[in-house]
């Protein structure tokens, strides 16, 4: 079932804290599934995490379940992702 953004959005809205406090969730957000370095045409619920395990390594409490609300989640490893101070690159607000 394709979901539109925006009902997407209103779930993720409400679980992203809760994502969030998951061991090495570092960002989330909301994109196309890529599995096994094919993108595919649904919309899903994307956790960056800093480093991938594999799920044994993880306690259940921080594996991120593999649908919320009937939305397919998927798990990117990005790295650390940190906020860069705009003035060092001459923005101003």
């Amino acid at each position: 079932m394709a979901e539109d953004i925006k009902s997407i959005g209103k779930v993720l809205q409400r679980v992203c804290n809760d994502l969030l406090k998951k061991q090495n969730v570092v960002a989330t957000g909301i994109g196309y599934k890529t599995s096994a370095g094919e993108r595919s045409l649904n919309l899903s619920i994307i956790c960056s995490v800093e480093k991938k395990f594999p799920g044994t390594q993880l306690s259940s409490k921080d594996l991120v379940p593999k649908k919320i609300d009937g939305i397919t989640t998927d798990v990117v490893e990005t790295g650390r992702i940190r906020a860069l101070n705009t003035s060092s690159f001459g923005v101003q607000n």
